[in-house]
Order: C-alpha cells, then structure tokens, then sequence
C-alpha cells in the first residue's frame, strides 16, 4: 500500500493505545494520534508528540503502541513493531479533556525500521473558522471496542455530524458536540471536517483541500434509565444507554497543550 490521500494517511498517524500497569501488563486501551511539532520552523528540530485525553495519559505511566514495518518508505500492512514506552512527563489542559506526551526518544532506536505519519499545525482548523458549522458531516478514526483490522493493524473510520456550533464554547466549556455512535476506545480520537461541502457553501471553491482536524473526541453521554421489573416490583434497576452524542474537545485545545511542550523546551534549551 503506497498511502498517497491525507485520509489515507491518517490510518497511520493514529495509533491504539495499551495503558500500562505497573508489571507492563495492559489494562485498558484508548486512541491517540502522532503530532509533529516543530520546535524551529526550518532548524530541524522536531518532536514527535502522543496527543490523547487526559484520562487515558493520566492514568498510566507506561504504554505500548503499534508501528507498522516499513520497506522503501512503504508500510507493510501486516507487520508491526510494538514499541513500549514509560513517561513522567503529560503536558496537559487546564480544563479540557487532552493531553500528550513526547515520543520522539522511544521511537527514535526503531525511525530506520517503522512507518510514520503525524499531523502537524496545518492540519488543525482554528476553532473558530467561518467554515465551522451546525450539522456538517464529521469522521474521526479509533479503534472503538477495540475494533480495528487485525490483519493489517489499520483503525476504523466513522462518520456523524456535529450536533452543536463548534464555534461556540458548550456550557461554557472549549468542546462542542457530534451525532455519531462512540464507544469505549475511542476516547482521543482525532475528529476531521471535509472541506469541500463548506467551501462550497461560501462560494469557495476547494476542490482537493486536506480535510482539517476540528477537535479530539474525549466521553459520549450516557443517561441512566429505571426499569421496573414486574416480578420484583421492590427492586429498581438502572441501565445506561448510549444517546448517540459525544463530546469533542475543540482544536484550540490541542493547539494550547501542544503549546506548553514548545514553551517547556525553549525554556530548557533558550
């Protein structure tokens, strides 16, 4: 496979997440996508970031993640280099729900033998562009349930709208919210906006335009329901059902986190 189209790619940029216990033994899994952050636009000097939500980078202080082999610059869909990694720092938001941690050290001994794609600014639509819009089309990619082609370690790609303005804060908080059915796995997947149908819209035309990061998936909403059972009218059990809404950190989010890990350096190295 020859990834040519952004989309394409971004099937190698996001990566499962094992979280780690003590013994490097997993106990639960999230999604997470490879940043590149540079540090001195045109110095080389670059870092190759982890972007997640906080809940899954907190809770652990090891993880292991899949690279696929690479030949000729070419990823080799069922060959993959796990790569386990300890961390202490987690550059994180004040408020929202996302946080990273800097890779470039643990992939670094394998950059010669693994297949890798980041996103980088340019990918990033700022929270509030006039493209942004009620009700537009969406698609994040995750390993939702664990859900992934195990054959060739690739993640599935979803799709839904956005449910409420991505331009304006939801109860005052830097997230919006997405129609699409979210399950467990998909916390820290990365949410997209194709350009062309909003473009359009204004008059625009972007034919071939990279679609654009909007925001980083963090919880879908659950409401708990009582259900009465007839043959124990004394007893009240509750169910939780998933409504089909999520909550999406915006891109200002991530744009803040990955923020602090450019100011920490400069402080270290001025």
């Amino acid at each position: 496979m020859d990834p040519k189209s952004f989309t394409e790619q971004l099937l190698f940029s996001t990566v499962l997440i094992r979280m780690l216990d003590v013994k490097m033994q997993p106990f639960g899994h999230g999604t997470g996508f490879l940043y590149l952050l540079d540090l001195a636009p045109g110095g080389g000097q670059q870092k190759i970031l982890l972007v997640s939500n906080k809940h899954v980078l907190n809770k652990c202080r090891a993880i292991s993640i899949d690279f696929h082999a690479q030949q000729n610059n070419l990823p080799i869909l069922d060959n993959v280099i796990t790569v386990q990694l300890r961390y202490d720092d987690v550059w994180h938001h004040d408020t929202a729900d996302v946080a990273c941690i800097d890779i470039t050290e643990s992939v670094k001994e394998f950059q010669e033998r693994i297949y890798i794609r980041c996103v980088g600014e340019d990918s990033l639509l700022d929270s509030s562009d006039e493209l942004l819009d009620v009700h537009q089309d969406i698609f994040f990619v995750g390993y939702p349930l664990r859900i992934y082609d195990k054959k060739n370690y690739l993640p599935i790609v979803r799709s839904g709208i956005t449910a409420s303005h991505p331009n304006i804060p939801f109860n005052g908080k830097p997230e919006f919210i997405i129609d699409a059915s979210v399950y467990e796995g998909s916390s820290g997947s990365p949410v997209f906006l194709d350009l062309l149908k909003p473009n359009l819209a204004l008059g625009k035309l972007a034919m071939g335009a990279a679609p654009k990061c909007i925001g980083i998936i963090s919880t879908n909403f659950n409401v708990l329901s009582e259900l009465k059972e007839v043959s124990l009218p004394s007893e009240k059990l509750a169910s939780s059902q998933v409504v089909g809404l999520a909550t999406v950190c915006n891109s200002q989010t991530i744009r803040e986190v990955v923020g602090q890990v450019s100011a920490s350096y400069k402080l270290r190295n001025p």
